[in-house]
Order: structure tokens, then C-alpha cells, then sequence
């Protein structure tokens, strides 16, 4: 059977001592192997050559591979199967420099080179990103989507999936993007390399999933459309042929000098106490710029979401006489004029985001009414006719993908509070609407669980605790739960850095800052006071090209105020950008163009 491995540059493994290859030759496997334990669907082992802190690493690993195993399964869109991780001394360094390898295109064995000598990068970390470029591979031959792992296709996608779950900079030694760029540009998007060691042939793949993910497709989305090439890949996702032309002339607009190149930057927008639109953004140096009059008449908190397939950003807001509003943020940076819509006036701020599987918007708002409106932004930038949805709404709805599918999830409080659910498939027909029970007292925030199937719906409860309904894997959703603390407006929820936890953010006591996460195992922390004096709601993203989420939110002086949670953990101080706002701010990442 084919090994199918991976080396950093310069990496090398080293031939096995006799004793080595006489007590594997005992067992099942490659190298001599201790249990150390099991989690899920993961047997981890280690060589007992690598003493104390072989099993050392080994435990930590045990701790931390559950939820990577998990995003593979929501990525690929199947099960996977049993999987022994066995720690072993490939290099005879304990650096990661003999990186990994495992056989066949199945769950099986993987063995990975101990890492706990590296002093350049988290041991971990890089650990994890070893073993997450080879469980990939063994998703692929499963999955059967044209993934070959053993070739240029599936080793860039492996390579893309492990540094997407570790922290910038751990597989820099990985990096083959550039390559790519100096072998003069090859096309290896309208073929595919039957190996897995050409290193410009791997650095054209995960170059050319890095490209898609900035144009806004979902990477599940990628993974799932499949494809022997990357140009049948390009050609289900878009509908078109030239992938290879479209590929080489993003990258040549480009400095490459790693695998990402398409970073974009954190922007946001935000009404003025004068009604106007303004906007600031995050420089790559973390300064930020001086605020942008986008003008505009705005009469509530505007909405913000990309384009797919573009580089380009599309604002909503509910404007002059409470209808309905747009600009669009272009790729070269400037915007068009404010457009109204027409159609039902708006009774709050709308919602706005991608329709999957397409490169079409939708645009989801409370009437005059009260009842539940949508608008779909088609690809041509025309915004056809709404549609009425009824309903009888007491604020925003909120809004998110179905894990695994491409039917989308809106959820809204009724007029007495109690919470309702609907759903989109993605035929544009919309399922009856379907009492949650729960009672909410604020607008409810909808986030995906990682790697599990699940999402959970946040709001502020009647006795002003923090609360959460849970809406399983099977469509079915749980009875209210209910955290406690003091919670004041709409709560803010992201994915904690390479890790299955949910981090919440909401203004509690105190008007304060706080925090709480929920762990994989589906417990809630305690909350945790964060300090500030909050005006409105926080709002919170990923800083693009590093592993920090950051929240914004309007001081009590109504300019934007921000901490930081780093990768490694820890708060940054609160920190002053400026401005004035008449409202809470909405974050977006500019796609680099």
C-alpha cells in the first residue's frame, strides 16, 4: 500500500534501529506502541522510546483531538471512522521536522513525528497540525468527491485544513504557496499532480483554496463541491471554465511570499449621531484609520455581508422614511450610491447574508407590521420584489446556515416574547413557522456549533439571565436553558481559536464587558467580568491574518471601544479607536482584491 506522508521543507525522517523495527515487528504497527488513550472515534499511542515527555505530549494530544476530528467531519460532510494516532521518533529530532505520513486513503493508522523539542513554534500546536494534514487525507477516499490523497489536489486541501485549525505561523515550514509562483505559474488547476511530493503542483492547490475562501464560499462548501481537478472544483462553485486563467491572474496581482495572500482587512460601519454612514478600518500594522463619510440617511444599525464569489462587500440599513436601503463597497475600494429598495417599511434593522450554494444575498427584516419580509439580492446586483412571510414579530431576526446543508435557519421572538423558527431550503421555499417555547426579552443571536451539527440560539431571558435553546443535529431543538447572570441587549458569539469552544459576549452588570464560552462537551462556563462601560452591544470578529477575535462596541463617550482575545489566550487592555457613534457598529472583513 502507498505511503502518502508529509515533510516540511528540508524535513527527513530517519531508517529505524533494528531494536525499533524488531519490537514493531511484534505489533501492528510501524514503531513500538503504548496506549495512552482513546477519545471518540481516536486511539492515541506513543513510543515508549520517547520517555517521559513523549507521553507527556501524548496526553496533552488525547486532550485536544476531539474537536478536529469533528470540523473534518462538518468539512467533508460525512462520518469518519476509527483512527490510531501513534507519536513516534520519524525524525529521531522530537521537532516535527519528520512531519507524518499514513497509508491508503482510509481510517486507519497515522503516525506523526513527535514535536516536543520544537522551540520555534507551540509543540502542540504543531502537533495538531500534523495530525490534522494526514486525518484529512483519510476523509477524502470516504468521501469520494475527486480528493486524491496522494496527490497535488488532496495534498494542498491537507495541508489548507491543517493550518486552518492551528495558529498562523505553526506550519510556516509547510509553506509551498510561492513555489507555485516561482516554478513560473504551471497549470496544475486543469490537471492534477498523481503525487503528493511536487511542491509547486501543491502550492498551485492550496493557493487556489485560500483564493476561494476569499471570495466568500463557504469552506465546507469547497470541500463538498469536490472535483478530480481544481478547474471541475472552480466550475461547480461558479459555473465557469477558466479557472486556471482566473487563478494566475489573482495570484500575479499579488506579492506571494506565503500560502495566503488574500487576507483582506477587519472594517466597520457604523451610524453617526447625525444619521450618517462612517467607517474605519483595521491597517495591517493594527493602527486604524481615520473615520470615511459614506453618507447615506441611516435611522438604525446597518447590516453587512460579502458578495460570494467577489471581493465585493453589500451594506443594507434601514433609511429615510424607514425603507429600505443599500451601497455596495466595490472591489477597488469605492462605493456605489445609495439605493432605495421600495417594498414594505422596516419596523427594525435588517439581517443580512449569503444564500448558499449561490452567489445571491438575502436580506431579512421586521415590517411596520410586525411581520417577517425577505429580499433576495441575485447575482446581477438586482434586488427583485420582496416577500411577505408573516409572522407576528416583537424585534430582528437572526439568521445562519444549517450545519452541513444549504438550507438556512431564521429565528425571531414573537410579539410576547415567545420564539419561533423557521426554515429556507434551498429551493427559496420557506418551512411553516414553529414554536421554540422559550421567552426571550431581547432579539436572539444564532451561531453553529463546531464540528458538531448543532447550533445553539442566545438571547436575554424574562429574569434577565443569559439563555440558550439548542437545536440538534437531527432538526429537533432542546428546552430552554437557562445560565444565569445579568444580560443587558443582544449578545455576540464566535468560535474560540483552534478549538470547539464558543466564546459569548454580551453587556451584563454594571453595563460591563463579559464572557462566557461554552466547551465541547456542551458545558457552560461561568461568566467572566471584562471590564468597560458599554453603551450598546458588542459586536466581534476575526482579525484576518492571525488568530485574534476582537470585540468593538460603543462606550459610554459613544466612540468605539475594543479588547482582544489572543490566540494563546489572555485579554488585551481596553482599547479607544475614536469616532462617534449613534448606534451599535457591524463588523466585515474587506476581501483582499
Amino acid at each position: 500500500m502507498s505511503i502518502r506522508e508529509l515533510l516540511p521543507q528540508g524535513g527527513r525522517r530517519t531508517e529505524r534501529t533494528a531494536e525499533q523495527l524488531s519490537a514493531a515487528a511484534a505489533g501492528k504497527y510501524d514503531y513500538p506502541a503504548k496506549l495512552v488513550g482513546t477519545f471518540g472515534n481516536v486511539t492515541v499511542l506513543y513510543d515508549p522510546w520517547l520517555g517521559t515527555q513523549g507521553l507527556g505530549l501524548a496526553q496533552q494530544f488525547l486532550g485536544n483531538c476531539g474537536w478536529p476530528y469533528l470540523d473534518m467531519q462538518a468539512l467533508f460532510g460525512i462520518s469518519g471512522g476509527a483512527v490510531d494516532v501513534l507519536i513516534a521518533p520519524l525524525s529521531g529530532k522530537n521537532d516535527g521536522s519528520g512531519g507524518g505520513y499514513h497509508y491508503g486513503c482510509d481510517f486507519g493508522t497515522i503516525y506523526l513525528d513527535a514535536t516536543f523539542n520544537s522551540t520555534s513554534v507551540n509543540p502542540l500546536a504543531l502537533e495538531i497540525g500534523l495530525y490534522v494534514a494526514e486525518l484529512s487525507e483519510c476523509f477524502m477516499g470516504p468521501q469520494k468527491r475527486g480528493w486524491g490523497c496522494g496527490y497535488s489536489n488532496g495534498e494542498g486541501l491537507s495541508r489548507f485544513c491543517a493550518e486552518l485549525e492551528t495558529p498562523v505561523g505553526t506550519l510556516d515550514h509547510f509553506t509551498t504557496g510561492p513555489k507555485w509562483v516561482r516554478a513560473g505559474y504551471p497549470d496544475w488547476v486543469d490537471a492534477t499532480d498523481l503525487t503528493d511530493g511536487n511542491s509547486a503542483a501543491t502550492g498551485c492547490a492550496i493557493l487556489y483554496l485560500y483564493w476561494m475562501a476569499s471570495l466568500g464560499y463557504p469552506v465546507p462548501e469547497i470541500i463538498q463541491a469536490g472535483g478530480q481537478t481544481l478547474a471541475v472544483n472552480y466550475e461547480v462553485l461558479t459555473g465557469r471554465t477558466t479557472a486556471y486563467q482566473d487563478l494566475k491572474a489573482a495570484a500575479q496581482s499579488r506579492n506571494i511570499v506565503s500560502d495566503n495572500p488574500w487576507v483582506g482587512l477587519v472594517q466597520l460601519f457604523y451610524r453617526n449621531p447625525y444619521g450618517k454612514m462612517w467607517s474605519r478600518w483595521r491597517n495591517p500594522d493594527g493602527s486604524w484609520s481615520a473615520e470615511q463619510d459614506l453618507g447615506g440617511v441611516l435611522s438604525g444599525d446597518p447590516a453587512v455581508a460579502q458578495l460570494t464569489g467577489t471581493h465585493v462587500l453589500q451594506v443594507c440599513y434601514r433609511g429615510t422614511g424607514n425603507g429600505l436601503y443599500e451601497r455596495t463597497r466595490n472591489a477597488d475600494g469605492s462605493w456605489s450610491g445609495q439605493q432605495g429598495l421600495g417594498g414594505a417599511l422596516l419596523g427594525g434593522d435588517p439581517v443580512l447574508t449569503p444564500v448558499p450554494a449561490s452567489t445571491q444575498l438575502l436580506a431579512l427584516y421586521r415590517g411596520v407590521d410586525n411581520a417577517l419580509y425577505a429580499r433576495r439580492r441575485k447575482s446581477d446586483g438586482t434586488w427583485p420584489r420582496e416577500r411577505y412571510l408573516g409572522g407576528n414579530l416583537g424585534g430582528d431576526p437572526a439568521v445562519a446556515q444549517v450545519p452541513g446543508t444549504a438550507a438556512l435557519q431564521v429565528c425571531y421572538r414573537g410579539a410576547g416574547g415567545r420564539l419561533f423558527s423557521r426554515m429556507c431550503d434551498p429551493g427559496d421555499d420557506w418551512g411553516a413557522e414553529q414554536d421554540l417555547s422559550g421567552s426571550a426579552s431581547s432579539d436572539p443571536v444564532l451561531a453553529p456549533v463546531p464540528g458538531s451539527g448543532a447550533m445553539v440560539l442566545l438571547y436575554r431571558g424574562t429574569g434577565g439571565g443569559l439563555c440558550v435553546l439548542t437545536r440538534n443535529p437531527d432538526g429537533t431543538w432542546s428546552g430552554e436553558s437557562d445560565l444565569g447572570g445579568v444580560i443587558a441587549g443582544v449578545p455576540a458569539v464566535t468560535r474560540q481559536p483552534q478549538s470547539g469552544v464558543l466564546l459569548v459576549f454580551y453587556r451584563g452588570a454594571g453595563d460591563g464587558l463579559y464572557a462566557r464560552w461554552r466547551y465541547e462537551t456542551g458545558v457552560w462556563s461561568q461568566e467572566q467580568p471584562l471590564g468597560g462601560v458599554l453603551a450598546g452591544d458588542p459586536v466581534v470578529t476575526r482579525v484576518p491574518g492571525t488568530d485574534v477575535r476582537q470585540v468593538f462596541y460603543r462606550g459610554t463617550d459613544n466612540g468605539v471601544w475594543s479588547r482582544w482575545l489572543k490566540a494563546g489566550g489572555g485579554w488585551s487592555d481596553e482599547q479607544s479607536l475614536g469616532g462617534v457613534l449613534g448606534g451599535n457598529p457591524a463588523a466585515a472583513i474587506i476581501p483582499a482584491g
